[in-house]
């Protein structure tokens, strides 16, 4: 049956002669169309015909799991096409029937517009399709019956297996947030606040200069900042004591999947808000106090 699918997927205009012999007869086999939109711009998982394209993942990511899993499924569809094509006598008409069939079952995960819209995210609620936008969220469904069934079926993993790689990849999620939660500590406590603190010190003083030498020198600049900073500093002082009281309830935490939902629902909405108030700072924070290179002088020295 692998000789059958190579002729329907390479386009040969005949089957294999071993085949005829199995009463399927010398056909002209359909030529289907390839995609020649532009889809592929707008996905972030892109499908190009004939290849999946991995957009730009992290230096410490590996492409393996979606690799195998790819594969996996690939393999299942391919199976299923041929046990379907094996007694075939008509293999035109029958891979035409088989395609229109396929088409119409999973119709509902084509969507041509952009991928990234508001309008997709529509779309697919209302075709019943998941919308998982975390990898907490997407874990659970790696040991579903199904994909037990299907890893199972092709020799990949066992369940004990799956459920092990399962576990790892919330460990890893637990471990790896966390010490972004511990490094984002480290930089506000002994760089950006103190940092912020010696500029307000040093706009302070040169208020208490302008004041020295006439009541009517005007410092409305040097208030607001002061002001400004003052308040941004507190701000960020009360969240980062926050995030820290996260970290400290989530070792209380023994089921790994439950801990590392703690991660995604807590200290990572924590650390966004820390992000957004260090991001305010930097705007008004004099260059040469900023502890950290700005992004423009990354970008343009």
């Amino acid at each position: 049956m692998k000789e059958v699918l190579d002729a329907i997927t390479e386009g040969k205009s005949e089957v294999p002669a071993r085949n005829r012999k199995m009463g399927i007869g010398v056909q002209v086999l359909p030529d289907f169309k390839k995609d020649t939109t532009d889809r592929n711009r707008t996905s972030p998982f892109a499908f190009t015909g004939s290849r999946f394209e991995f957009r730009m993942p992290g230096s410490t990511t590996s492409v393996a799991c979606p690799s195998y899993m790819l594969n996996t499924i690939v393999a299942d569809a391919l199976m299923e096409i041929a046990n379907k094509l094996a007694d075939s006598s008509d293999i035109k008409t029958d891979a035409i029937n088989l395609v229109k069939e396929i088409y119409i079952k999973h119709k509902r995960i084509v969507f041509n517009g952009n991928n990234y819209s508001d309008e997709w995210v529509k779309e697919a609620e209302s075709r019943g399709l998941l919308n998982l936008k975390s990898a907490v969220e997407a874990y659970p469904h790696f040991t579903d019956k199904k994909n037990l069934e299907l890893f199972k079926r092709h020799h990949i993993f066992n369940e004990i297996e799956a459920t092990a790689r399962q576990e790892i990849l919330y460990e890893e999620y637990c471990k790896l947030v966390n010490i972004e939660a511990l490094t984002m500590l480290d930089m506000i406590n002994k760089d950006i606040l103190p940092a912020v603190s010696s500029y307000v010190k040093d706009l302070s003083d040169v208020v208490m200069s302008k004041k020295a030498i006439s009541e009517d020198v005007p410092c409305e600049m040097e208030k607001n900042l002061i002001v400004n900073l003052s308040s941004a500093c507190d701000c960020l002082y009360a969240k980062a004591g926050t995030l820290d009281q996260y970290l400290l309830e989530v070792n209380t935490i023994e089921e790994i999947s439950d801990a590392a939902n703690y991660f995604c629902a807590k200290v990572l909405p924590a650390m966004n808000e820390l992000r957004a108030i260090t991001d305010e700072l930097e705007t008004i924070t004099a260059a040469k106090y900023w502890p950290m290179p700005t992004y423009g002088s990354l970008l343009f020295t």
